[in-house]
This record gives structure tokens, C-alpha cells and sequence, in this order.
């Protein structure tokens, strides 16, 4: 009986030690979840090993379908930190899941902007001219190749339409939209005049081959906007919260960190915004109330 009491006990503390052990879970977004797992490692395993002296004894991704997704994950703390672009972060924010803490240089760069462009020899000059024309957007939850492009439109009172096809007949007077999936898709497409316009950023815009950039022509380059931004949870733990920022700026202060953040698509640092998150977010805000 004693034997049997002891092992009980032994069970017990085992099982209250497991439940009490501290998981942090990072979001994404991501149809494809074996390229987001390669994607994130590099960071993930920065976290695992700079986050035990607070107390977190697992780091994990967890990847939603969409931002909706994404919110109720947030909403019921299946997620605690998510990085992504401002638009996205602004709707979370608004939705009371989270808050914006950081900005995260991705591929280099602090800030980038939006450009719609068409093929050099289209008779199209600026945004208006796409009244009864299709325009490729990359997928419905991208900042610079969606949220940016289509607001920017909206906001000269232009009427648009998204189609479930590039053969669908656009309204009269409206502007045609549909998702290509892919930056490099939407380039392709307007390179063989299958839609007449396309929007990226700036960086991937500037970074084509010249054989391609050169017969392209920009229309329009919208405001610009941080590349990326860190979110996290409401309710977090304060001395957590206080813990992941130190983790997070200091990356880019030791070599290991160097080597994790340019491993984790050349991310050059996390870093804190010149001015306040609200000043800073302002010419977004002004955008996004043209998108529902």
C-alpha cells in the first residue's frame, strides 16, 4: 500500500510540474504550413532557447487559415505573439485581441510602399484609366499587394469590383480585381496581358530581373508603411510581455541573434517606433476605412 501511495504521489507532482509547464505560441498565416514550419524555425528556436530564464519551457507555431481564424485563435489565448503586416495588425487591434508592440525590419527594410504598375506599352497612365479593366491583387489578407493598392483606388472614389475569374465582365465604369496567389503570378500575368494591372511592393517590384522591370511601367506608389510589425495578445503577462521585447530588440546585438534573424527571411532587426504606435499607424488608419 505504501509502494502504491508513493507512486501515486510521484504521478501526481509529474502531472501538476506538466500542466504548470509554460507553452508560448507564435501565429501565422499560411495555406501551405510545411513552408510556413521551415519559414519560422530560425525564429522559433531563438525564442526556445533566450525564453527559459522567464519561464517558458516550449515555443510552438501555430498557423491559422485566415485573419478571422487568426483572431479567434488570439481572442482565446491559442496565440500569443503574431507578426505580420500593419493592415492585418490593425484589424486585430481593433477587434481587442492585441496590441502593436514592435517593428520588425523583414528583408532588410524599416518602411516599403505599394506600386501598380501595367506593361510598358499599356495605354493606361494612372489609376483612373482602370475604370473597366482587371487589376491582380496577390491575396486578400496582404498589405502592399492588396489592402494598400485597393484602399488607395477607393479613396479617389473609383467603384471596384473583385471577379471570380479573369474571363468574368467587369460593371460598367468599375474596376475588376481578382487574386493571383503569388506577387510573381501577378507580375507574369501582366506581362502577358492576361490582366491589364497588377500591384506589388516596392522591394519585390525593384528586385525583378531588367529584362522584366523594364517592360513594366509604375502608375502609381502609395504612402509608405512599417514592413512589418510584431502583435501581441491582450492579457499577456506584463514580465512576459517585458521579457519578449528584451529578447526580441537584443537579437540583433549577438551573433547567434544575427544568424537567427537572417535565416528568418533576412530580417534585420526588431526594433521600437520612433513615434507613438498611434501616430505612426495614423496615414494606415486613413486608408483602411475604405476597405470593409
Amino acid at each position: 500500500m505504501k509502494k502504491f501511495t508513493l507512486f501515486t504521489l510521484i504521478i501526481l507532482l509529474f502531472t501538476v510540474n506538466f500542466s504548470y509547464a509554460k507553452q508560448l505560441s507564435v501565429g501565422s498565416i499560411s495555406s501551405d504550413p510545411a513552408k510556413e514550419n521551415r519559414r519560422f524555425k530560425p525564429f522559433i528556436d531563438y525564442l526556445s532557447q533566450n525564453l527559459k530564464e522567464s519561464g517558458i519551457d516550449s515555443v510552438e507555431l501555430v498557423i491559422a487559415s485566415s485573419l478571422d481564424e487568426m483572431i479567434q485563435l488570439m481572442r482565446h489565448g491559442d496565440v500569443d505573439i503574431f507578426l505580420d503586416s500593419p493592415f492585418p495588425s490593425l484589424t486585430m487591434m481593433d477587434a481587442g485581441v492585441s496590441k502593436i508592440v514592435l517593428s520588425r525590419w523583414n528583408k532588410g527594410v524599416e518602411k516599403y510602399h505599394s506600386v501598380i504598375f501595367v506593361r510598358r506599352d499599356s495605354d493606361i497612365r494612372s489609376i483612373f484609366d482602370l475604370k473597366n479593366k482587371i487589376i491582380a491583387f496577390e491575396e486578400p489578407f496582404s498589405t502592399s499587394s492588396y489592402y494598400i493598392p485597393k484602399a488607395s483606388i477607393l479613396q479617389e472614389s473609383l467603384l471596384m469590383k473583385e471577379l471570380s475569374s479573369r474571363h468574368q465582365a467587369i460593371p460598367e465604369d468599375e474596376i475588376g480585381y481578382v487574386f493571383s496567389d503569388d506577387d510573381v503570378n501577378t507580375v507574369t500575368w501582366v506581362r502577358k496581358k492576361l490582366v491589364d494591372a497588377g500591384a506589388i511592393n516596392d522591394i519585390t517590384f525593384n528586385s525583378l530581373k531588367d529584362k522584366f522591370k523594364d517592360s513594366l511601367r509604375i502608375i502609381f506608389n502609395s504612402i509608405e508603411v512599417p514592413r512589418q510589425v510584431v502583435n501581441f495578445r491582450i492579457g499577456m503577462d506584463s514580465k512576459l510581455e517585458e521579457a519578449l521585447i528584451e529578447v526580441l530588440i537584443s537579437m540583433s546585438e549577438n551573433e547567434y541573434g544575427k544568424e537567427q534573424l537572417k535565416a528568418f527571411e533576412n530580417t534585420k532587426r526588431f526594433d521600437r517606433f520612433t513615434k507613438s504606435i498611434e501616430e505612426t499607424m495614423l496615414p494606415l488608419r486613413n486608408l483602411a476605412k475604405y476597405i470593409k
